[in-house]
């Protein structure tokens, strides 16, 4: 087996190549879009928002709140394929949800401001 040093430039250019199943792939820089579930999520419902990721090195997702990393607890779940599921919406899941890629040859960033809509009620608008 040759040494990387040992490599012409040809060579080189050939290791950004992946091979699966008789298909090659090029490297390339992740690519990054966001779906949302909801346009206007309201209070009390769900929403999901989908990190659509396309790279190789297949990119590792990583979601941020207003620059915080996300965690998964009892309400919120992010899943391998990019996807995050918020349940109980409140204001406080009012903010900028980044969804970061990341492979060897890059980062991409996409945000998406969510605003939850508060449901109003017959009583809150009749003051009882």
């Amino acid at each position: 087996m040759m040494m990387t040093d040992e490599l012409s430039p040809k060579q080189e250019s050939l290791l950004k190549f992946g091979f699966l199943n008789n298909f090659f792939f090029l490297a390339s820089k992740p690519q990054v879009s966001i779906l949302k579930s909801e346009e206007q999520p309201i209070s009390g419902s769900s929403l999901t928002l989908r990190c659509q990721v396309h790279g190789y090195p297949v990119p590792v997702i990583t979601w941020f709140k207003d620059q915080m990393r996300l965690n998964e607890d009892d309400r919120v779940s992010i899943h391998s394929d990019g996807e995050l599921s918020i349940k109980g919406l409140s204001s406080e899941d009012n903010g900028m949800y980044t969804c970061e890629a990341s492979n060897n040859l890059g980062v991409v960033r996409k945000q998406v401001e969510i605003k939850i809509q508060e449901l109003v009620t017959e009583a809150s608008v009749t003051g009882n």
